[in-house]
């Protein structure tokens, strides 16, 4: 076979599969995982083209167009706020099994958040946390994945627990300063690794779109088990929110899978805000944990 059918043959696939997930929804068990493995199906087709062109002069022009339409996908760089910093906002997932709480307590702490979103929340985290330190808690804790809390060294206003799409969900008012009051949402969706699962986790994005408009600044933080590359993630942003981590240049920062001889493959842990600007970000270690933890620092504008 000559050179020309083998690139064609080899590149096809790759493009194809693709074309159509970038095309399809996200509301089905295999389309979720496609678009999970988008930037690594990417990555594949730019090596299969770059192998197989043996990146002629004249193959050049395509892979350009390649590499452009895959990094179209790749969440840029906003606005940076030069403002003093405000708030810090740290998200972890504690995984309810967690064989290290000690260590991972510490590492939170040492991060010195005003807010902290916690998720995989069981009763065993209830009594660790110090008295003097993030005195202002609201929490749901669960013996499953489910349970969650929202810490925080500021007041908060108020605070409630609401079900969102069969899961539960923090909604806090925190006073960050003398007449400022930002509302904070703490959030841990379904996983789409059931057809059932899939279905609810659609539905729960969708929602948690809904319920993020009002008078104050917003700040939706957890584990959206959900990827820049899903439409449904990509609706909730575009419907107001600001991508935190990667406005302030951190769009390829993964959290999940944390383990020792495994990298991770994807940020599935946010901070989400509106009405607040992004300063700093970036992760943590997470021991015990399969997340690494990740915050942001914001300033009111």
């Amino acid at each position: 076979m000559s050179t020309a059918p083998t690139y064609v043959v080899a590149w096809s696939p790759t493009s194809i599969l693709l074309a159509f997930t970038a095309l399809a929804p996200d509301a089905s068990l295999g389309l979720a995982v496609l678009h999970a493995a988008m930037p690594w199906l990417l990555l594949v087709n730019l090596l299969a083209v770059g192998a197989l062109a043996g990146l002629r002069r004249a193959r050049l022009p395509l892979l350009a167009a390649l590499a452009a339409a895959g990094w179209a996908w790749w969440p840029g760089v906003g606005a940076v706020s030069t403002s003093p910093p405000t708030l810090r906002v740290m998200t972890a997932n504690l995984l309810f099994v967690n064989a290290a709480p000690e260590r991972l307590m510490d590492e939170l702490l040492a991060g010195s958040p005003d807010v902290l979103i916690l998720t995989e929340y069981t009763p065993d985290w209830e009594d660790r946390w110090p008295d003097d330190v993030l005195p202002y808690r609201v929490e749901w804790p669960a013996t499953h994945s489910f349970g969650i809390a929202v810490l925080s060294a500021r007041p908060l206003r108020d605070a409630v627990v609401e079900d969102l799409e069969g899961v539960p969900m923090v909604r806090a008012w925190v006073e960050v300063a003398p007449g400022e009051v930002v509302e904070v949402v703490g959030v841990h969706a379904e996983p789409p690794r059931t057809v059932e699962l899939t279905a609810h986790w659609h539905r729960q994005l969708r929602a948690l779109g809904q319920r993020t408009g009002g008078e104050h600044p917003v700040v939706v933080a957890g584990d959206l088990n959900a990827s820049w590359t899903h439409p449904s993630f990509r609706a909730l942003v575009a419907g107001g929110l600001v991508d935190a981590l990667a406005a302030v240049g951190h769009g390829t920062l993964t959290t999940w899978p944390r383990y020792a001889r495994v990298p991770s493959l994807l940020r599935l842990d946010h901070v989400l805000v509106r009405g607040l600007e992004p300063v700093a970000g970036g992760r943590l270690e997470g021991h015990g944990s399969d997340h690494h933890p990740v915050w942001v620092d914001l300033a009111l504008p």
